[in-house]
């Protein structure tokens, strides 16, 4: 029996030899093949869990620079000088597989025709006009000079604006599909056209847009709009399916006012939402989207400096609300600060990619991932199809940020050799 064991310790531990010289060698150095975006902050991104995810342009002069972030001015460092031509990235296109597994260093991108533009025109800003169709077959961008991208064919046409738009800048501030009715809805400010001679036709300089996009039919219709959110501020919104809802996170909410609105599809009513638990503090720049068919909303990072603050205080905090008891738990922080970064769900795997850090730079390395299951954060993605949320523990400890647990870093190797240790005992 003595032997017996010895020749299976023998094995096992071959196997764990070759497994473990595998890794070294897929893990020696990061894929030099592997397509990255340029690092820039405010991308245009939109995604289809398990499938992929789409970003466009972006902003690569970072936080610090001089020039428009998608906010207004910056004058975090009023002394930088001008941003050099270029670095407006307004042509970049690219996807990030999520139907394969991958890890940080190895991210699948692969980088796509660039978006059909009019001669001069940038699409930098910090918004979401990017949506994936229901059926997986296109992306439309859905602001001016709005386009259809056919995801088999890799190509753009334009869609044309008077078709679809009455007015510009209907989707300027965010673009969120209702995946139950096929219906993109928008929020945007006014773009006025150039020679209007009818003054009825021109929107109130304090109001926005509230736009409904039925995709079936590209039939479209809009309401203006005042009061909550500001027309000077822009949002992150995102659908939940589980509540038939848009929720919106209006960015530097006024002192006294909840920063949470959400909008019965049904109803066609918009209301504040009262929230409990760990609140997150008010900010900018920040991401909010929808995770188990939007039973939970996680909240990611943001920018806390305020249009009056010379002091960069960009955050790394994450949250998770309940849609359906309305509390928020604090999820363990993010390795680094994120703001105005691209941001996605897909299955158990939170991912984040770009933005910029507490410096104000960009962030250049590749996406970020946490696993709700095990509520820590890491480097490995792997696809999978859960729509039901787990039950991880409280995830209120902020000392975690970038911790895994020490058992799911053993490699395969060394887990081989541990069970064929036991069996000599």
């Amino acid at each position: 029996m003595h032997y017996s064991r010895l020749c299976l310790l023998s094995f096992v531990v071959a196997l764990a030899t070759q497994a473990s010289n595998k890794k070294a060698t897929a893990d020696a150095a990061p894929d030099s093949n592997v397509e990255r975006p340029i690092p820039a902050i405010f991308m245009q991104y939109a995604y289809s869990e398990n499938q992929k995810l789409f970003v466009s342009a972006g902003d690569a002069r970072g936080r610090g620079g001089s020039g428009d972030d998608g906010r207004g001015p910056v004058s975090i460092n009023p002394s930088a000088a001008p941003a050099a031509p270029g670095t407006v990235v307004d042509d970049q296109f690219l996807s990030l597989d999520l139907s394969v597994p991958w890890t940080s260093d190895t991210a699948p991108w692969k980088r796509l025709e660039k978006r059909l533009l009019p001669p001069g025109m940038i699409t930098v800003g910090a918004r979401t006009n990017l949506v994936v169709t229901p059926d997986n077959a296109s992306v439309l961008f859905l602001d001016i000079a709005p386009g259809r991208y056919d995801i088999k064919t890799d190509k753009w046409s334009l869609i044309k604006p008077d078709s679809v738009f009455s007015w510009d800048g209907v989707f300027t501030r965010s673009a969120t599909l209702d995946t139950d009715a096929g219906v993109v809805y928008g929020i945007g400010v006014p773009i006025l056209p150039e020679n209007v001679t009818d003054i009825t036709k021109v929107p109130k300089p304090t109001s926005w847009y509230f736009a409904e996009l039925e995709l079936k039919t590209m039939t479209f219709k809009y309401k203006e709009q005042e009061g909550r959110p500001s027309f000077d501020h822009y949002v992150s919104t995102v659908y939940s399916s589980a509540k038939k809802a848009l929720f919106m996170y209006e960015w530097n909410t006024p002192a006294g006012e909840t920063p949470l609105l959400t909008y019965d599809t049904v109803k066609q009513t918009w209301s504040e939402v009262k929230t409990t638990g760990d609140v997150p503090s008010n900010r900018d720049s920040t991401c909010l989207v929808s995770a188990y068919g939007g039973k939970k909303l996680i909240l990611v990072g943001g920018d806390a400096t305020g249009n009056s603050s010379n002091t960069l205080s960009v955050l790394k905090d994450v949250y998770m609300l309940d849609t359906t008891t309305l509390i928020w738990k604090r999820l363990p922080d993010a390795s680094r600060a994120y703001a105005g970064a691209v941001c996605a769900v897909s299955g158990d795997f939170l991912i984040i990619h770009g933005g910029y850090n507490e410096n104000g730079s960009n962030n250049e390395d590749g996406p970020a991932v946490f696993n709700m299951v095990t509520n820590y954060w890491g480097s490995q993605y792997t696809p999978n199809t859960s729509t039901e949320p787990k039950d991880f523990g409280s995830g209120s400890d902020p000392s975690g940020a970038g911790h895994t647990r020490q058992w799911m870093n053993l490699s395969g190797s060394a887990i081989l050799v541990m069970i064929a240790s036991s069996l000599l005992w």
